[in-house]
């Protein structure tokens, strides 16, 4: 890309973002937001930061320990890609962002598409996994009792466990799932 196309480029994006921006703030009394600011105790802020530079940080290794079997790429080189798809979720429809974040990846890092969307939907159907055990316990700390929510619970629990078998079977190689340890391929390079 040229410089005079790069400089076409940010230009168009910036009366872009300046249009939007404009647009989500036109019906905003600014006075009420600087009175809103002042008043706020933003030390709070503080905390929530960093818990949430934790999560994203905490997110990039897993995502890198998803990607090893591939390509060893250390969790800071991935936080770039992450992000975008986290700001794209923010504006696009049914999380959208996801998409983004492997195209951005797999153009930095010249990895296959397909190979960065199965570890975006192993990260996903790891979530559901996590959700799945969390809402089981506290299910079982509950103190409410009747058959329906003793169903309920065995469900969720045995859905849990269902979730976790059927992820191992998919994540492990299926010479590792099958073939005894000195037949295996992968135990030979």
């Amino acid at each position: 890309m040229g410089k005079a196309s790069r400089r076409i480029t940010v230009a168009i994006g910036l009366l872009i973002g300046g249009l939007f921006l404009w647009l989500s703030l036109r019906d905003v009394q600014l006075s009420a937001v600087a009175s809103s600011l002042r008043s706020a105790d933003l030390w709070m802020a503080i905390p929530f930061l960093l818990s949430l530079a934790l999560f994203y940080w905490l997110k990039a290794v897993r995502w890198s320990i998803l990607l090893r079997p591939t390509r060893d790429i250390p969790a800071r080189d991935l936080v770039p890609a992450m992000m975008i798809g986290f700001a794209g979720n923010n504006v696009l429809p049914v999380r959208l962002g996801e998409l983004l974040r492997v195209f951005a990846l797999g153009k930095e890092q010249y990895i296959s598409i397909s190979t960065v969307f199965g570890t975006v939907v192993l990260e996903r159907v790891f979530d559901v996994v996590t959700l799945l055990l969390l809402l089981t316990a506290a299910l079982y700390a509950s103190p409410f009792t009747s058959t329906e929510f003793e169903a309920a619970r065995t469900f969720i629990l045995i859905a849990a466990i269902l979730a976790i078998a059927a992820t191992y079977a998919i994540t492990v190689s299926p010479a590792r799932r099958f073939l005894p340890a000195s037949r295996n391929s992968f135990d030979q390079r």
